[in-house]
């Protein structure tokens, strides 16, 4: 390589370097905000009502005595247990749902409280199947 060579890719290098900061300057302008920020910028008592608000929503939209059944099966010697997506068709009050937002993006943004709600109705369920079981 000569040095007319060498010296046209060293310029090509710095026509590269000039390009990728050019690329980076635009898509530091198109970052969205960072989430912790935003959380920081939430007050204790508007994050204390924002979860008041999600429980009294789930609370509205539950059937309170729609529960977890947990059947023992002897020919298979195991707990029949109902399952989380068919709990959550029969548990959800889908008129009772806040009219913002639909039946999928209720249960995504209340996931886990729903989860949360149906294993602890699934250990009671246990615990009551195996002390009937134990009785017989």
């Amino acid at each position: 390589m000569n040095k007319t060579e060498l010296i046209t890719e060293v310029l090509n290098l710095y026509d590269v370097i000039e390009a990728l900061k050019n690329q980076n300057e635009k898509l530091a302008l198109n970052q969205l905000p960072n989430n912790n920020m935003a959380e920081q910028n939430i007050s204790f008592i508007d994050k204390k009502m924002i979860e008041l608000g999600k429980k009294e929503a789930l609370k509205k939209s539950i059937y309170s005595w729609n529960e977890v059944s947990v059947n023992y099966d002897e020919e298979v010697d195991q707990f029949i247990v109902t399952s989380f997506d068919d709990w959550l068709e029969k548990k959800i009050i889908k008129n009772q749902i806040p009219s913002f937002m639909s039946f999928d993006e209720f249960l995504s943004y209340l996931h886990k409280d729903l989860k949360d709600l149906y294993e602890k109705e699934k250990a009671i369920a246990f615990a009551e199947s195996k002390g009937e079981n134990n009785d017989e």
